[in-house]
C-alpha cells in the first residue's frame, strides 16, 4: 500500500539487502509484483495508481508459522551460538541451538534444548564445561 495513493498490490519477496538501516530501522526488499500498473486485469494507468520502483510502501509480510519455539532472553545466547544449561548434577553444560529469530531483547530457538532443561540466565565470567554451579532459587519459588 503506497502512502497517500490508495493503491494495493500483492507480490512476493524475492530478496532482501541483508541489513537494516541503523538510523531509520528500514530494510530494503525486492518484491516481485506481477501487475504493478493494473493493466493485465483490464485496468488502465489512469484508474490504478502507479507502483513505481523505489517507492516507499507500507507492507504486510505473511511468513511461515513457527510451530514450536523457545523464547529466551537474548543475553542467554552465547557468542558461539550456544546456550548454557545446568545438568541434573548442577554442572555447567553448553548446548548448540538452532536460532530462528533474534530481536532486541529475545531470541527464538527452534531446537537444541530438551524440555525441562535449566537455562543459565546469569552472565558468567568464566565458562568451563562441567564446572559445578551453585543454583539459586528464583524469587517466589519459580
Amino acid at each position: 500500500d503506497t502512502s497517500n495513493s490508495g493503491g494495493a498490490w500483492t507480490g512476493r519477496v524475492v530478496r532482501g539487502a541483508g541489513e537494516v538501516d541503523s538510523a531509520t530501522r528500514m530494510a530494503r526488499l525486492v518484491i516481485r509484483v506481477p501487475d504493478p500498473y493494473g493493466r493485465l486485469a483490464g485496468g488502465s494507468p489512469a484508474s490504478s495508481p502507479e507502483l513505481r520502483i523505489g517507492a516507499f510502501v507500507r507492507l504486510e509480510i505473511e511468513g511461515r508459522p513457527i510451530l514450536q519455539a523457545i523464547r529466551l532472553a537474548r543475553t542467554s545466547l552465547q557468542p558461539d551460538g550456544t546456550v548454557l544449561v545446568a545438568d541434573s548434577d548442577d554442572r555447567l553444560r553448553s548446548r548448540p541451538v538452532e536460532v530462528l529469530r533474534r530481536e532486541d531483547d529475545w531470541v527464538f530457538l527452534g531446537g537444541g534444548l530438551a524440555e525441562g532443561e535449566r537455562v543459565i540466565l546469569t552472565p558468567l565470567e568464566t565458562v568451563v564445561e562441567g564446572m559445578r554451579l551453585q543454583i539459586l532459587e528464583a524469587a517466589g519459588g519459580e
